[in-house]
């Protein structure tokens, strides 16, 4: 067979599609977080997304979870709210595209949640996450019908792929439903619900473990069995869990520690 000529190889090459983002690419990325901060790792996932509209769903979904990361960071409130508001905005865009519907706004998200595919599920999470720390900022009128489409959004992740990321949508439905009070849809009975769950998706995970352990505290308290040895089990973890996901391990595995050291002073 000829070989092609040169120019029209190069011109082959340009015009290919750019290569999409390996998965260990991604958690590689995300693993940046844990020596160089969430900021490098926004600027890394932000290079895989530039490869070209090829960018799938869980760079997207990466990138929001780092951004969210950099606002949790921010300690003036009102400056850490409008970020989180841009990733909202962001997130709904990125969900408008691939449910090729108009989604201004989280009520019409709300409205078309039955058309997230499953493959938005990251997506549509962060963005639920991202939404609910807009929520205290809300007058007091806004507040109780905001919390029902968070919760309602969360649970929609977990019927599209309860075990994502390890169960971060029942780990985050299950905190919410232990901390919200009850006209905000609290539940105690439904957070300890989901936290098991969770910890039956990923029972290595710190922060599944950490989640239930904050469940049991606050439907037991924290002379209860079951609330220290789950904690125990959390704190006596290795310290690597798995790639993409060493941040939110080794934090929950160390605020494990924290804690036991407190209470044993």
């Amino acid at each position: 067979m000829r070989r092609l000529c040169p120019l029209l190889s190069a011109a082959l090459a340009l015009s290919s599609p750019p290569a999409r983002a390996a998965p260990d690419e991604i958690a590689a990325a995300l693993d940046e977080r844990v020596v160089r901060g969430p900021k490098f790792a926004v600027e890394r996932i932000e290079e895989l997304a530039g490869r070209g509209p090829a960018t799938t769903s869980s760079v997207t979904s990466a990138l929001l979870r780092a951004r969210f990361e950099v606002a949790q960071r921010i300690e003036n409130v009102s400056k850490k709210t409008e970020v989180c508001r841009e990733i909202v905005r962001e997130g709904l865009s990125h969900l408008s595209r691939l449910t090729s519907l108009p989604l201004d706004n989280f009520e019409a998200l709300e409205a078309q949640l039955d058309s997230v595919p499953k493959e938005a599920t990251g997506i549509l999470l962060t963005t639920s996450v991202a939404f609910a720390s807009t929520i205290p900022e809300m007058s007091l009128f806004a507040q109780l019908p905001a919390a029902g489409s968070f919760r309602r959004a969360v649970e929609r992740t977990v019927a599209l792929d309860g075990s994502y990321f390890h169960g971060a949508p029942h780990r985050i439905l299950a905190q919410f439903l232990s901390e919200a009070p009850s006209l905000f849809g609290g539940d105690a009975d439904a957070a300890l619900a989901h936290a098991l769950r969770a910890v039956a998706v990923a029972p290595k995970f710190a922060e599944n473990l950490l989640i239930l352990a904050d469940v049991l505290e606050a439907t037991s308290g924290r002379e209860a069995p079951r609330y220290r040895s789950t904690l125990a089990e959390c704190a006596a973890l290795p310290i690597h869990f798995a790639p993409g996901a060493e941040l939110e391990h080794q934090n929950a595995r160390r605020e494990a520690r924290r804690r036991q050291l407190a209470e044993s002073e």
